[in-house]
């Protein structure tokens, strides 16, 4: 259990107490609990708390994007740490490699041959389960349903968390001793093969995922204002956000794929279209709103998208100085 004061420490707690103390319970997982606690309370919490007191508009949104990134930070630590037991509960037959491989002689002497049957079954299945992960395709770009931009980035976050889970079992101590055990076995040999093809396209997967994370990490930020800024902030950072978007596209192969560049455009422009939608009822009911007031905001979302198909046109033909230049042309 955890107590924490809501008022300073020279007030009484009054008989209200549940408005002046914020009480609950840390379970076994430390870090998961934190984590649920800070993405589903406070964080909500004080993106909706309006006393901020002399804190500028732009102090707030920094520091709701820090809050935002140590969440998701943490988010991938619990997939990780989270990702044995999940793959056991979505397959339970899947052998433990360390259960396994503590099971063989520790004198290195060749395993009973009914023993190398069930090493070979363990590494075919273990490898099916290294196919099955490796096959997956990023989703994010191919359904309008999300329309935020940054669902690429949740989803490459979460592919590498789970693909760091996997390679810390695939390549660990037991299976060195599993692998081992195998050389004794004639048969084992194309496991033993497709054991070690598995392992080096595991670790460049792991590389592409955290290469993918790392530059779309690097738009976070234009993305976070493109959910929450006025059309009119939004209007000044999209000369910034094309000309990272084009430096980026140079530096990232994920992004060099022409069809992901484009399924990115599209999640930005929805985006901008739902800001703007949110932004034009923010006042009620658009019928019950000061007609002047409401055309007003019409106006600012005219002239964003008016900006924003300027912006791209100038980026489109300008050079970013790098030593390789990618064409900056999509459908319209």
């Amino acid at each position: 259990m955890f107590f924490s004061r809501n008022i300073p420490p020279s007030e009484k707690v009054s008989a209200e107490i549940w408005r002046d103390v914020t009480a609950g319970q840390v379970g076994a997982d430390v870090i998961k609990s934190f984590s649920v606690m800070l993405s589903s309370i406070y964080a909500p919490l004080l993106t909706a708390e309006d006393g901020w007191g002399l804190i500028s508009q732009e102090e707030r949104r920094a520091f709701s994007s820090l809050l935002s990134r140590f969440s998701m930070s943490l988010t991938d630590v619990v997939e990780t740490i989270d990702f044995r037991t999940s793959m056991k509960l979505q397959d339970p037959a899947l052998p433990d490699i360390a259960a396994e491989a503590a099971s063989l002689p520790s004198d290195g002497a060749p395993p009973p041959p009914a023993v190398l049957d069930r090493l070979v079954q363990v590494a075919a299945h273990w490898r099916a389960a290294a196919a099955a992960l490796l096959s997956a395709r990023d989703p994010t770009l191919e359904t309008l349903d999300d329309v935020g931009p940054d669902s690429p980035l949740r989803f490459w976050r979460e592919r590498l968390a789970h693909l760091n889970g996997f390679l810390e079992q695939f390549s660990g101590a037991g299976s060195t001793v599993l692998l081992e055990a195998l050389a004794h076995a004639p048969a084992a040999a194309p496991q033993l093969e497709g054991w070690h093809e598995a392992e080096d396209r595991l670790r460049e997967a792991v590389a592409e995922a955290n290469d993918n994370v790392k530059h779309l990490t690097s738009l976070e930020r234009h993305f976070e204002i493109l959910g929450s800024g006025t059309p009119q902030l939004i209007a000044e950072e999209l000369s910034f956000m094309f000309s990272k978007l084009k430096i980026v596209r140079v530096m990232s192969k994920y992004l060099q794929n022409r069809h992901n560049m484009t399924g990115l455009l599209v999640k930005i422009t929805n985006q901008m279209i739902a800001r703007c939608r949110d932004f034009l009822t923010d006042g009620g009911d658009i019928w019950a709103q000061d007609p002047a007031a409401f055309l007003a905001k019409i106006e600012e979302c005219v002239q964003l998208n008016t900006h924003c198909q300027e912006q791209y046109r100038t980026t489109k033909h300008e050079r970013t100085g790098a030593l390789r230049e990618l064409p900056f042309a999509f459908d319209e």
